[in-house]
């Protein structure tokens, strides 16, 4: 980690003065670098002026040797003014190189740049700013130094406007991504400056957390981390005021984008419409795999929360609402005013899945083309909304509750292999369409329990089970020896 000193050099007449920085001073200065460079001893030193810049005084009172001339143009027109950031940027920077900078002689226009290059500095070379400094000429004192009344001109630090891009950055970065770790660094460091991080530690990380959460799409835990939020925001504010600007500027503008995803207070409000206002969020923000999972839990949550709301995070509940409703081909005969609901459901589940996979498939069916991702999910959302947002399905469901319950509870269906191929002795591996047909017309085995017995073929009912898979809650195996065995049970 080395100390890099970047000074700016002018072509004026200079007037010697005592600088004075906090408590350092040096007399009979003409830079306020002969002072800065004492006091910091920088590893490497660099010099930004014109052909017209004092560079014989720069010789004379820092040492030829002492640093390396970087010349520059003097940045009359657009041309010139990328040549001066190429020239800052090209100075040799490392991973967590300490960046001094002393901006008070030049053209007016080079402190601009100056700022700009620090920043880049940062953001791509992971370097860290530690002081821009600006001597005051024409806001002279008088100070007694050394028992002497001497003219001081005091040095100052300008620092916090870097300190302040650096909150404009994480407060950005938190509300396009939803990833406040940086926030809660800049919040931290803060802490510990004001002698209060025990006080801000749990907001920290409460924050750290809910950054993983939208991560993760771990939309129950967001919303109890942002009712967290809402709950405590009083006192949240208070101790972000305590801690000063940059902080205090934008505690509101950071507590009301935390809080938006509280779960529910009121018995009135959904859970899915939680579900509905991250959607809205991850798509504003173009997270379109995170808003695709979430969709289809979105609308399976619908379904549940009015069946009984008491089972919204019930897993088995909710698998059996899913095979047993959404995806039942019976459920749309018995409950016409739901087809829409189920078409759509299951077509965002097709999308949901081939996201889910990473479209690792060999066909694009279920696929939402990259070019109008956008387009579709808008248009999925404004759906989604319309089944959720209005009445009359949560009417229709509320009145038939007990049906829809009792519909997806009901008892075991029994396929009797060797009734597929019967009254024939041995089952044909040609004749499996036809096998598959007869399942698919005599059986009413759609988000229901699956028993499979009866004498046949090892591979018919491999054949079978593979068939039946994702269209069945559970499968098991009887026979006399066997009794019961359990193949797969997608409740548990």
């Amino acid at each position: 980690m080395a100390k890099i000193f970047i000074a700016s050099l002018g072509s004026g007449r200079y007037t010697p003065t005592c600088y004075k920085w906090g408590d350092h001073y040096k007399k009979d200065c003409l830079l306020p670098s002969e002072l800065l460079k004492e006091v910091i001893q920088p590893d490497k030193t660099y010099l930004l002026g014109t052909d017209k810049s004092a560079w014989n005084l720069a010789d004379e009172r820092l040492g030829k040797d002492n640093y390396q001339m970087i010349t520059v143009p003097w940045g009359s027109h657009e041309e010139e003014w990328w040549r001066i950031l190429e020239k800052l940027t090209s100075i040799e920077m490392k991973p967590g190189d300490e960046i001094y900078m002393d901006i008070t002689h030049s053209f007016r226009s080079l402190p601009l740049f100056a700022f700009v290059g620090v920043f880049y500095f940062e953001r791509v070379f992971n370097a860290r700013s530690r002081g821009i400094y600006y001597g005051m000429f024409e806001n002279k004192s008088t100070e007694t130094l050394d028992g002497i009344d001497t003219e001081v001109t005091p040095v100052v630090d300008l620092s916090i406007i870097i300190h302040l891009m650096d909150w404009i950055d994480a407060y950005t970065l938190f509300q396009n991504m939803g990833d406040a770790h940086f926030l809660a660094f800049l919040l931290e460091e803060e802490g510990k400056r004001h002698d209060r991080l025990d006080s801000v530690k749990g907001f920290v990380a409460d924050l750290h957390r809910i950054s993983n959460c939208f991560g993760l799409n771990y939309v129950r835990e967001i919303g109890d981390i942002s009712a967290g939020f809402r709950d405590k925001k009083e006192e949240i504010l208070s101790e972000m005021e305590r801690l000063g600007e940059p902080a205090s500027l934008i505690k509101e503008s950071i507590l009301e984008e935390l809080i938006r995803f509280a779960t529910p207070a009121q018995q009135d409000e959904f859970p899915s419409h939680l579900h509905i206002r991250l959607l809205r969020w991850y798509l504003s923000r173009r997270r379109f795999a995170q808003f695709m999972l979430l969709a289809g839990e979105t609308l399976l949550t619908f379904l549940v929360e009015n069946l009984d709301r008491d089972k919204v995070y019930d897993l088995d509940f909710r698998e059996r609402v899913r095979t047993g409703l959404t995806v039942n081909k019976n459920a749309k005969t018995r409950f016409p005013s739901l087809k829409k609901f189920f078409t759509f459901s299951n077509k965002i589940g097709l999308l949901r899945n081939m996201t889910g996979h990473a479209q690792m498939r060999d066909t694009n069916q279920g696929v939402i083309p990259s070019d109008t991702a956008d387009e579709k999910c808008r248009k999925y959302l404004e759906d989604i909304e319309k089944f959720i947002k209005g009445d009359e399905l949560r009417k229709y469901i509320n009145e038939n509750r007990q049906e829809m319950l009792g519909f997806i509870t009901d008892e075991w269906v029994t396929i009797d292999i060797g009734g597929l191929f019967a009254p024939e002795e041995t089952a044909l591996m040609e004749k499996i369409d036809e096998y598959m047909e007869k399942i698919k017309n005599n059986y009413d085995f759609e988000g229901r329990a699956v028993r499979l017995t009866g004498r046949g073929p090892i591979w018919l009912y491999l054949y079978v089970a593979h068939f039946l898979h994702g269209h069945v809650q559970k499968l098991e195996y009887y026979s006399p020896v066997t009794q019961n065995m359990m193949i797969y049970d997608h409740t548990s």
